[in-house]
């Protein structure tokens, strides 16, 4: 689902281009680094362009682990996937093992990672 469109007075619509020196880029990127904002926004703040700088959110941290774990599952995924869109499906009854041991996976890696018990 795409997001709503922004109202005009707060589209960014126009670009600017220029130069500087390459000690002045740094500082100024430090400076955003510093504020924890993206050159842009703190570029928008120091010159009091009235478009408020947003936080970025740390990224979420996850379990090396559990994310390799998802890779491998993904992988079995998409080998049936690419296999469906080759029309070159297995036979149900060799189908059936592989999604039954993709379920199993998935219901393995949710306790691991602090998610919903399984019912059975």
């Amino acid at each position: 689902m795409a997001r709503p469109p922004k109202p005009a007075a707060e589209r960014l619509d126009a670009r600017l281009h220029l130069r500087l020196s390459s000690e002045m880029l740094a500082r100024w990127r430090d400076a955003a680094r510093a504020a924890d904002l993206s050159l842009a926004e703190w570029l928008r703040a120091e010159t009091g362009s009235g478009v408020p700088a947003r936080r970025r959110r740390p990224p979420p941290v996850a379990d090396p682990k559990l994310l390799a774990a998802i890779a491998r599952v993904g992988n079995n995924v998409n080998q049936l996937a690419r296999s469906a869109n080759r029309n070159q499906w297995p036979h149900p009854i060799a189908l059936l093992p592989r999604l039954i041991a993709i379920e199993r996976a998935l219901k393995n890696l949710l306790p691991a990672s602090g998610g919903p018990a399984s019912d059975d």
